[in-house]
């Protein structure tokens, strides 16, 4: 699995723009563990998150990573950008809460992160980002992206 995922990861890399988030992870008996993330980070320090934390609980929690080249506010030079898509889903694959982040950002995620906008979907194979109307938290700017999530979500245990 890991051999795939570093396969799939240099292919989206060696085709500029890529239109795909691949499934990092699955949890079960899963529920997003938000107690710290609106907390700033601590002075002179770097703050990254990679993953949303997660705690025990009744969801499905499934992580997607989509890799793109563009400019950071760090940088003159385009980079490596690392999109994070966070999906929480209920027995029944509704999507009940979704977050979206890039990893380079360098401020605390609140001040940059899509939160789900469409209150009624679920979770379906050929799901398009677009369907989800991903809103930053801030100001509910609609998030412009195409791309489709993973297509081998029935390989990984979805149901």
């Amino acid at each position: 699995m890991k051999i795939f995922l570093l396969f799939f990861l240099c292919f989206q890399l060696s085709s500029k723009e890529s239109n795909f988030y691949i499934i990092t992870s699955i949890s079960e008996n899963s529920d997003f563990d938000m107690k710290n993330f609106d907390k700033p980070p601590k002075q002179n320090s770097s703050f990254m998150i990679s993953n949303f934390p997660i705690k025990k609980g009744n969801f499905k929690i499934i992580h997607y990573m989509n890799l793109s080249y563009g400019f950071v506010s760090y940088s003159n030079k385009e980079s490596i950008i690392h999109h994070i898509l966070s999906l929480k889903l209920d027995k029944n694959n509704k999507i009940i809460e979704a977050y979206h982040y890039n990893l380079e950002w360098q401020d605390s995620p609140n001040y940059n992160l899509y939160e789900l906008g469409n209150k009624n979907i679920f979770f379906k194979e050929n799901l398009n980002l677009s369907e989800l109307n991903m809103l930053l938290k801030i100001d509910k700017t609609k998030l412009d992206m195409e791309a489709h999530l993973d297509n081998v979500y029935k390989a990984k245990v979805i149901k």
